[in-house]
């Protein structure tokens, strides 16, 4: 617990931090732990600050954990700054009730196998799931806390309780509702988040990153566990949601990309296409990739084909 303490204000040695490194490998829920205590030293961070007996608080909280999770007591007086001091105070007892809750607290994976699938949550909030990605869920959800994980990508239509937060954690990047309708993609290649109502707060799980508010209109990417705001690009990203690719002057270049997205098939460009500049106009509805195909021939002039899972297109 001192080594978590101690790696929240910057002062943990290159050893300890390695020990913590193999504690959080030893078990998935020690990573969930770990990043409810984050949150709890993150916020306690923007609190008032008040007098607290530090010592008195860990020797109960001390008491309550088994002898195998003990360590050497590491005291860390004088503080950086007189805030930490309450921050670590909070983060000992927010310790303690997660060590006697998390370890009760049971989690159901819900996975969109065969096709999309559309979640509603106790609270209203509803979840849509892409085919292939999967949802955990705690089954004390919305009784003391809203905190989901998501693998894969889904649209996230939440409903607002300013007294419990909704939280979303990938395996890279943590997202806290602020009001929102939000798109997330969570795979080993890109890790993004696009708003398309009111506004949401986007940080990487690395300490000591700021967090992004991103608002309405607006995407952001994490590179490098730094959250960055980008240019969005497509008006395809919900296509998988709406059945719906609408192209309207694109570019050839960003209708792949799109193609690519929604059929899950490699789309190649002969090189004379690459930057051809050429600009596609279409709008295609729950329609085939063949019918796709067909139509974009016809529109373009240009030879596709298929084949296998690929699809080429040259002059």
């Amino acid at each position: 617990m001192e080594i978590i303490i101690r790696h929240f204000n910057d002062e943990a040695s290159a050893v300890e931090q390695e020990e913590l490194q193999q504690w959080l490998k030893e078990d998935p829920s020690h990573q969930s732990e770990f990043e409810n205590l984050r949150l709890i030293w993150n916020d306690s961070a923007k609190a008032a600050l008040h007098s607290f007996n530090t010592e008195n608080a860990w020797q109960k909280v001390s008491a309550q954990i088994s002898p195998a999770n003990k360590g050497k007591v590491v005291w860390m007086f004088p503080w950086k700054k007189a805030i930490a001091i309450a921050a670590s105070v909070l983060i000992i007892l927010g310790f303690f009730y997660f060590y006697n809750t998390t370890s009760k607290t049971e989690w159901k994976e819900i996975v969109a196998r065969a096709s999309n699938k559309k979640i509603q949550l106790p609270d209203g909030t509803v979840i849509t799931l892409r085919k292939g990605s999967s949802l955990g869920t705690p089954d004390n959800y919305g009784k003391d806390s809203r905190k989901v994980q998501l693998k894969g990508e889904a649209y996230f239509q939440v409903h607002h309780d300013e007294k419990i937060p909704f939280y979303l954690t990938t395996n890279k990047s943590l997202i806290r509702d602020i009001g929102t309708a939000f798109l997330v993609e969570s795979n080993d290649s890109i890790e993004q988040v696009m708003v398309t109502e009111g506004k949401i707060s986007f940080s990487g799980k690395a300490d000591k990153v700021k967090e992004l508010i991103v608002k309405a209109g607006e995407a952001a990417i994490l590179k490098e566990q730094k959250p960055e705001l980008k240019i969005i690009e497509s008006k395809n990203i919900l296509s998988w949601k709406t059945n719906l690719l609408v192209f309207d002057n694109t570019d050839l270049q960003q209708v792949a990309e799109d193609l690519k997205d929604y059929y899950n098939v490699d789309v190649i460009l002969s090189e004379d296409l690459k930057a051809s500049g050429i600009l596609v106009t279409a709008q295609f509805r729950n329609e085939s990739l063949e019918n796709v195909i067909k139509e974009l021939h016809l529109f373009t002039g240009l030879s596709i084909r298929k084949q296998d899972h690929t699809v080429i297109i040259s002059k």
